[in-house]
């Protein structure tokens, strides 16, 4: 990562930013600013902005849960969940992550997910990603293995439900339903 990148809490001033990057990234509408302000005011979630050139380059999201808040995350195969993390007091959570184009290949993703990482081992050692299987994700999952994330389960059509509730276009699909497959990575 370059030197002039640096990683910190997001603050209500970059909502725009995020919000843009995430509608580029993953599709119109799948985070919005209510997302984004109960990052703001649940201390048990995680919202980081990459600063570089005085602009946001990426941000990331993680968030601390009992079992009960993890399952409530979980879009489907419920079952397959619980067996992995019935018996775990907390679990971390690493939910998205999202750099501008321009700012691509420079090791910030790299950096926001071990920035992420780093926070979710002071208060669990029990902690999986949900990464969307895209071309434009490969890095991403290098990145989760490089940390010690082991790819778990694939799940399609995972965000197709959550898409058709809530109306987001994905990026890829388009119109919904959203036809994606999750790649669901443990450590």
């Amino acid at each position: 990562m370059s030197e002039h990148v640096s990683i910190r809490p997001f603050t209500e001033a970059d909502f725009t930013d995020i919000i843009a990057i995430a509608n580029k990234r993953f599709g119109n509408e799948y985070l919005n600013l209510n997302d984004l302000q109960d990052y703001m005011n649940n201390g048990n979630k995680i919202g980081v902005v990459a600063i570089s050139n005085n602009e946001i380059a990426g941000f990331a999201l993680a968030q601390i849960c009992n079992f009960d808040e993890a399952m409530a995350i979980i879009l489907c195969e419920h079952d397959w969940f619980q067996e992995q993390f019935a018996n775990k007091q907390s679990i971390g959570v690493l939910k998205m992550i999202a750099v501008n184009h321009k700012y691509s290949n420079q090791g910030i993703g790299t950096s926001l997910t071990k920035h992420r990482i780093e926070i979710l081992k002071k208060s669990t050692n029990s902690i999986f990603a949900v990464s969307w299987e895209h071309k434009q994700d490969i890095q991403n999952t290098k990145i989760l293995q490089k940390f010690g994330l082991t790819l778990k389960r694939k799940i399609e059509n995972y965000w197709k439900e959550d898409s058709l509730d809530k109306g987001y276009s994905c990026e890829q699909c388009v119109a919904p339903p959203c036809k994606c497959c999750a790649l669901i990575y443990v450590m």
